[in-house]
């Protein structure tokens, strides 16, 4: 139930915002996964690439949607047998807090919520599952141009049970 208002109150922050924010912006980024299951002592490491697009409330606040796949996937050892483990999607929505400095380095806090479908093959055998929870990380901004900005990220994606996914990604995003 926290959770549901958590994202009524996220989407609502962004429909809002959205329709009253100037600065929009735009990118792409890609990200190494860790997939880590408790019971397993390998974790999965499993690469993504995500779309997102925001808009900026003010200096310091902005809030966006991310959409993003796996690309590769990760294998781990359970009981003597490979288990692929593959992130399928994941699409999520968030709000940042970037620290106004006169730098070109921006460090930034994220929190959000993502949704996360993924799956397991063992010899021939094919699990699904999805998951949705609470998301936070952090992560840094270089202004390279007025309208072109990269950043360095670590995220929480979804800490549920028995189930962790994390990432570091590496983007760039362009304003407009």
């Amino acid at each position: 139930m926290k959770l549901n208002l958590i994202l009524a109150a996220l989407l609502f922050t962004s429909i809002a915002t959205t329709a009253n924010a100037e600065g929009g912006y735009g990118g792409f980024a890609i990200q190494g996964t860790n997939y880590e299951a408790d019971g397993v002592s390998d974790d999965a490491d499993v690469n993504a690439i995500f779309l997102k697009y925001g808009r900026r409330i003010n200096n310091t606040f902005s809030v966006e949607g991310r959409l993003g796949y796996g690309v590769s996937d990760g294998s781990v050892e359970v009981l003597g047998v490979d288990v692929d483990i593959e992130l399928d999607k994941f699409a999520g929505i968030y709000t940042t807090a970037r620290l106004t400095t006169d730098s070109a380095f921006k460090p930034y806090a994220i929190i959000g919520a993502t949704y996360v479908e993924s799956s397991a093959s063992v010899v021939g055998v094919t699990i699904e599952g999805d998951e949705t929870g609470l998301s936070y990380g952090a992560g840094v901004e270089l202004h390279i141009h007025q309208d072109a900005v990269i950043n360095l990220e670590y995220m929480s994606y979804l800490d549920k049970g028995d189930i962790e996914i994390s990432g570091i990604s590496l983007g760039i995003n362009f304003q407009f």
